[in-house]
């Protein structure tokens, strides 16, 4: 997922970073280009407790600030709603 203008706290991950989701936090991992895919590295970030997570929300293919491509739709969807979110 791309990082938007409009997202000033979230780190600089480059081009493209994971999310992941555990049973007491959530974090953001670096990832980096492979010859065919994409591979999640070991470095986290940012981190936060999942209590923290106010509210979230996806919305035809936007999680909050970040893009996901449509590969990922499904991935995304899953998240949301592990996070006690919505997918509109």
């Amino acid at each position: 997922m791309a990082a938007d203008a409009g997202a000033p706290d979230a780190p600089n991950f480059g081009r493209v970073g994971y999310v992941a989701a555990g049973v007491d936090e959530i974090a953001l991992v670096k990832t980096k280009s492979g010859l065919m895919k994409i591979k999640v590295t070991d470095e986290v970030l940012a981190r936060a407790p999942r209590s923290e997570i106010q509210s979230v929300e996806l919305d035809k293919g936007w999680l909050s600030q970040f893009d996901v491509p449509k590969v990922d739709q499904k991935t995304a969807e899953k998240l949301v709603e592990t996070l006690g979110g919505q997918v509109t």
